[in-house]
């Protein structure tokens, strides 16, 4: 055993047997899917239904869809799904249920086998590409207990109808957007809004695109309109990397096809755009651009015809675009500005031109690229547009490399060679010669790309002489200006020369005296020169000793037609006006006696001063005696390290003395005074350098603010930075401190809810509170805390813009009846919702909604009216079954005075016929008995909820002679519908034939019947059948006296005859029900015709409401909807749906959608249940039957 599990053949152990005993592969519905068997029961379009009831297993009850538009609708077939039928994930049915393969004991694996492929459909489109397809399926059988699904594909599909339309396949997908912009959606709160709609290109891709999705215009939203685009509509594929030669929508997918037009057949296009080529029907043409005009769109490239893979490349964006131009209109930029991506028509096309923009990191264009599959069918050209010119160098230059394939062929078109004019008029000069592309055979000029399968022959320059030319005057070129500003000349050379063989020879002005002589000289640089500052020569010293002040003139002049000319000084630049005054030392004046020779002192006082001495001066006083001279006293250095300033004090002194005498003998136009010189000390050690603090990062409630420190060292002017660590010896100054520490004040804050409305304008509320800000944080305080602040408005108006139109009901008039049923007016008109108001507009706007009914049913209760019946008259006979009656009056129940009949038209009448028996009469055999009819009148039914108009039975006796059939149908109440509070029933059936009555009743009401007379033969089989809901008996014999009592409020009686001529008179009555066999909300309508109305209650499951509806035994029902509004797709779920019921057949028809329908049921009775709240209003009326064996075979069988 081991030995045989380490081989391959083991590998049959690796999934559960395949029993003979299970017969697993022989399950029915492994085969039959619920699909199958919808077409089985139902036709070939039917479907299995997409929801089902949580109360009703899905394996206990065929569902299905009839009708393939109307997916809303389920009817139901309460006979069970075959065995094997899957009925979810891993699930199928057996024996009723549904059950998963944990549920199942040990069974056998069935593995799946494919069907026979279909044959294949339609084309999908007349032209532009569409689909035909065939499919099969994995049910030959389906795969299931655990069993290996089918390999392969379920479908094959193949492009058809390929030739062009008229319009794009943008255009098409458009088309199928746009057919959907009469349908509209619900949004909330659920009034349908009407939008115009357009494909969702950019927006979707891939299968969701396929899911016709299309988007709202101007809107930022976009909707599945349908299902799917019809097969062959292209699409956008998801991931751009896949490129293919088509890509199409089938069924709901975007799928790709090979360029063979098969699905995923991976057929590719070469180079050429041949299927599956080797790319030897084309040739490369290939080349590069870097010229173009400044501001101007240049053509470069004109792709010819049939050219196919087409790709430019720009990689200079920023200073130069790519502009694409087809049949004269620009399709890629053209406006002088750079284009966005574009594909050309749209993207949707097989044979597009794409344009794709590449950015930098920093958003500036990069590299252009433009693709063009083809065939080209017209010529494309393509250009560009440089914003520099080449001044400006090569950075500017477009840099554009091209490359395309043209079909190889016979060389038709040539170079031919052109001579242009020779360069000059007169002597020897050049001619330019370069080559023109021209067809051969009419040697007509075409455009150089069709010449591009040979290289163009260089242009060249060949010499050309022409008679020689007379003396003329030759020009030099201007000489440089003699002014830049304010207005020069400039010179040139000018001779007469003349050709002497190849050369021009200068000859005698006087050989050129026939022509006028150019001038020489010309004005130039004409414009006026900037104002400038301009000086004097500075004057005389304010002193004759030591430092004294000197002062010049300074004047703003501008040069103007060659001379300066004073102007105002506010045209002169401020910033470079030279100083008027300055300091100047005439001579040296003694100082530090003693201590510096002459020579010292002279120089320190010119590092002071800065100016020129004048040593003459300093002799003159050195020659007179006993003369007090100003001598300067050095204080003290103002730094200990570094560069400083030294303080210096002029004093008189007698300079024998050397000591301070009065200020009064020193010469007084030098004044004392205080200066200053420069002093250096050592170098400072390095030192914290301190900026100022910066805005604080709070208003309030306590913030931080920083400033700058460094540790910076001075060396010789140089400053520099250091570590933090070489500072170390002083205390680092703190860089942040606390700033702004009171306490915030408070405010108001709010949060606010939503509008109270969508549109028309409402009001939104405001949660007001009380706030403090710390810092960045926000905390609550309380409300008391700002009391004193102005308290803002607890709420505000919002979502002013207008609401759609809609339908108003308003002004309902009287009702139409004093008391009961009848009809009442209202005023209906369209309005719009605007400020808070509804405003009334014009009708049309509301044209697109169902416009309410202007008449309703109304219902005044306690009617003070009723019927008073009066004594029975005597039997019409004096032997045998006779008739008698009695008459109604009409009287007011409270003060039982009659009025007039009309007062109680709404209320049932009561019996004024009836049979009667006076005895057997002597003559007549037992058998013999005189048929004679008692008919009850019949009235209005009142039901609770829905006013009708019943069937009016009327009978009449015969007296004439007639057959006794015609007699019978007179007579008889067969195939009658009776309302009436109570009555007679005359029963008259002939040979095959059976007789029908239907008795209704309100809802809370009970039907007693008692047989009064039956001549039925049980021998034969003749019987009495009575049916009701709930109810069914049949019985024969003995009949006389039999009475019985309905469980609900309608009975139908049956009499069945064999032997002809059976004849039975029943007796019937009404009573209130001891039992609640209905739901508070039902509602009971009869026929012959009548309204419905939803009960528009919420649904509780379980609970339904219901309206039953029951008409004469021979007819059936036709149901027509009028108004049906679902929620759907708006907060529903699957349970909101209405049943229809035939009663007689016990057929389920399920609803579920917003299309209006038409509904018949094969009986006299309908049950229809309303599960959810939602809008329905309907009419019914009764039809015939189709067939009276149709009517024996369902009424009360």
């Amino acid at each position: 055993m081991t030995t045989l599990q380490n081989t391959s053949k083991a590998m049959c152990l690796d999934d559960l047997p395949a029993t003979e005993s299970d017969l697993s592969s022989q399950k029915p519905g492994l085969y039959y899917g619920a699909d199958d068997q919808c077409k089985i029961a139902f036709g070939d379009k039917a479907t299995s239904c997409s929801f089902s009831r949580h109360d009703v297993d899905v394996c206990n009850v065929l569902s299905c869809h009839t009708d393939p538009a109307d997916l809303g609708t389920c009817t139901r077939l309460f006979i069970p799904l075959l065995d094997g039928t899957e009925c979810g994930p891993n699930k199928w049915c057996l024996r009723r249920s549904c059950m998963s393969l944990g549920d199942l004991d040990v069974i056998g694996v069935v593995h799946g086998a494919w069907s026979k492929w279909s044959p294949f459909s339609s084309c999908s489109r007349s032209c532009g590409g569409g689909v035909v397809l065939r499919q099969r399926h994995c049910n030959n059988p389906r795969p299931a207990f655990g069993g290996h699904k089918c390999e392969g594909s379920d479908m094959e599909a193949k492009i058809c109808n390929t030739q062009l339309c008229t319009g794009t396949q943008f255009d098409f997908m458009a088309t199928q957007c746009s057919d959907t912009n009469s349908q509209p959606l619900y949004p909330p709160p659920r009034a349908p809004v009407y939008y115009k709609w357009l494909p969702a290109l950019g927006y979707a891709k891939g299968n969701m695109l396929c899911k016709h999705m299309c988007r709202v215009e101007g809107k930022s939203f976009m909707v599945s309109r349908r299902d799917s685009f019809v097969d062959g509509t292209r699409c956008e594929m998801s991931d751009s990397e896949i490129t293919s030669s088509y890509r199409l929508c089938v069924t709901g997918r975007c799928r790709i096809f090979g360029c063979d037009g098969k699905l995923e057949s991976d057929q590719m296009l070469d180079n050429c755009r041949v299927c599956g080529g080797d790319n030897s029907s084309c040739r490369k043409l290939s080349g590069s651009y870097t010229e173009g005009t400044a501001r101007e769109y240049v053509t470069f490239l004109e792709v010819p015809p049939r050219s196919t893979n087409i790709r430019v490349s720009n990689s200079q964006a920023v200073f130069s675009h790519l502009g694409v131009k087809v049949k004269g209109h620009y399709v890629v930029a053209g406006a002088q500005k750079i284009s966005h991506n574009v594909s050309y028509p749209s993207i949707l096309e097989d044979n597009r031109i794409v344009y794709r923009l590449y950015l930098t990191q920093k958003k500036l264009p990069d590299i252009e690229e433009i693709f063009i599959d083809g065939p080209t069918g017209d010529t494309i050209e393509i250009q560009v547009y440089r914003k520099y010119g080449k001044q400006y160098g090569d950075i500017v230059n477009p840099n554009i490399t091209y490359s395309l394939y043209v079909p190889k062929q016979e060389d038709s078109y040539i170079w031919l060679q052109v001579n242009e004019s020779c360069s000059a008029s007169c002597g020897p000069g050049n001619v330019r010669i370069h080559y023109e592309c021209i067809e051969r055979s009419t040697e007509e000029r075409v455009k150089q790309q069709h010449c591009l399968q040979s290289a163009r022959p260089a242009a060249r320059l060949e010499p050309c002489n022409l008679a020689p030319c007379p003396p003329g005057w030759e020009l030099g070129e201007f000489g440089e200006c003699s002014v830049s500003c304010g207005g020069g000349q400039r010179e040139r050379d000018i001779h007469c020369l003349k050709q002497e063989a190849l050369e021009r020879q200068q000859t005698s002005d006087m050989d050129c005296a026939d022509f006028p002589r150019p001038e020489s000289v010309e004005m130039c640089n004409s414009q006026p020169c900037p104002a400038r500052w301009t000086v004097s020569e500075w004057g005389i010293c304010s002193t004759s000793c030591g430092v004294g002040i000197a002062e010049r003139s300074v004047t703003c002049v501008q040069f103007v037609n060659g001379t300066d000319i004073d102007v105002n000084v506010t045209l002169c630049p401020t910033a470079a006006q030279p100083l008027g005054v300055s300091p100047c030392n005439v001579g040296i004046c003694p100082s530090q006696l003693g201590q510096m020779p002459w020579s010292e002192v002279f120089k320190q006082l010119g590092r002071e001063t800065g100016n020129i001495t004048n040593t003459s001066a300093t002799s003159d006083i050195l020659s007179e005696r006993r003369t007090y001279l100003w001598v300067p006293i050095m204080g003290h250095c103002s730094v200990t390290c570094g560069k400083g300033i030294v303080d210096v004090r002029y004093m008189c002194t007698d300079p024998e003395t050397r000591e301070e005498v009065q200020q009064e003998l020193c010469h007084q136009n030098f004044q004392t005074h205080m200066s200053y010189m420069r002093c250096t000390r050592k170098a400072c050690p390095p030192q914290w350098e301190v900026h100022g603090f910066g805005p604080c990062n709070a208003s309030c409630g306590g913030g931080v603010r920083k400033r700058e420190v460094y540790c910076m060292k001075k060396e010789r002017n140089v400053t520099q930075r250091l570590p933090p660590s070489a500072c170390e010896i002083a205390l680092r100054p703190v860089s942040t401190e606390i700033c702004n520490a009171d306490p915030c004040p408070v405010r108001w804050q709010s949060t606010s809810e939503l509008c109270s409305v969508s549109c028309g304008g409402g009001v939104r509320r405001r949660l007001l509170y009380c706030t403090k800000v710390l810092g960045e944080r926000e905390e609550l305080a309380p409300d008391k805390e700002c009391l004193h602040l102005p308290r803002p408005k607890d709420q505000e108006s919002c979502n002013h813009h207008p609401c759609p139109p809609r339908w108003r009901v308003s002004n309902t008039g009287q009702c139409s009846v004093v008391c009961g049923t009848g009809l009442a007016e209202r005023t209906v008109t369209c309005v719009q919702f605007r400020n808070g108001t509804d405003m009334e507009v014009m009708r049309t706007l509301c044209s697109g909604l169902e416009e309410p009914l202007s008449l309703i049913p109304c219902v005044i209760s306690n009617c003070p009216f009723g019927w008073n019946p009066q004594d029975w008259s005597k039997c019409s006979v004096s032997c045998g079954l006779g008739a008698r009656n009695r008459q109604l009056q009409c009287i007011n129940l409270e003060s039982t005075e009659i009025v007039l009949d009309a007062f109680c038209d709404h209320l049932s009448k009561l019996t004024t016929v009836e049979a009667c028996d006076a005895g057997p009469c002597l003559a007549q055999r037992p058998n013999q008995t005189a048929a004679v009819l008692v008919a009850p009148t019949v009235a209005a039914s009142i039901s609770r909820s829905a006013v009708m108009t019943p069937r009016m039975v009327t009978n009449k006796t015969q007296l004439a002679k007639v057959s006794r059939d015609e007699d019978i149908k007179n007579t008889s109440s067969c195939g009658k519908l009776f309302l009436s509070e109570s009555g007679t029933l005359t029963l008259i059936s002939l040979r095959g034939r059976d007789c029908l009555v239907t008795i209704g009743r309100p809802l809370n009401v009970v039907i007693r019947v008692h047989v009064l007379m039956s001549s039925l033969n049980c021998s034969r089989q003749d019987s009495l059948s009575f049916c009701g809901r709930r109810l069914f008996w049949k019985t024969c014999s003995p009949l006389k006296g039999f009475t019985l009592t309905s469980i609900t409020n309608t009975l139908t009686i049956r009499q069945r005859t064999n032997s002809g001529g059976g004849e039975s008179i029943l007796q019937y009555s009404s009573s209130l029900s001891t039992r609640h066999y209905y739901r508070e909300c039902d509602t009971q309508l009869y026929g012959p015709q009548g309204n419905i109305v939803s009960p528009m209650q919420p649904y509780r499951e379980g609970e339904a409401c219901r309206t039953i509806i029951n008409v004469a035994p021979t007819d059936r029902i036709s149901i027509k909807v009028l108004y049906l509004r679902f929620n759907v797709g708006v907060n529903t779920t699957m349970t909101d749906y209405i049943l229809l019921k035939d009663v007689a057949t016990q057929r389920y028809s399920a609803y579920r959608g917003n299309s209006l329908f038409r509904w018949e049921s094969l009986g006299n009775s309908v049950e229809i249940e309303f599960h959810g709240n939602f809008g329905f209003r309907a009419t019914f009326r009764a039809v015939p039957s189709r067939t009276l064996a149709g009517v024996r075979k369902l009424n009360c069988g």
